[in-house]
């Protein structure tokens, strides 16, 4: 659980599915504040799923990152993988 705005993201472990909301704060042509809240549904895989994937469904993996500096895989924050199709 996440505390943002007084508000929980929750999480489906099972289904790999969280549900954060995005939160703007519009100001109308009147000046009023207006808060728009906005409920997402995302599924998130872990990097030997998104590599079964990838290779079957024909793809090769040529290179893993970890994060946009090219940080190993195991040391970063994100799942990047460059590919090519076989």
């Amino acid at each position: 659980m996440y505390d943002l705005d007084q508000r929980s993201i929750t999480q489906d472990v099972e289904n790999q599915i969280i549900y954060p909301e995005l939160i703007y704060y519009v100001t109308n042509q009147d000046g009023v504040e207006e808060k728009i809240i906005e409920p997402l549904a995302l599924k998130y895989y872990y990097e030997e799923q998104v590599r079964n994937l990838l290779q079957s469904n024909g793809f090769k993996i040529v290179e893993e990152m970890g994060y946009y500096d090219r940080h190993p895989i195991s040391e970063g924050p994100e799942l990047i993988f460059i590919c090519k199709k076989e």
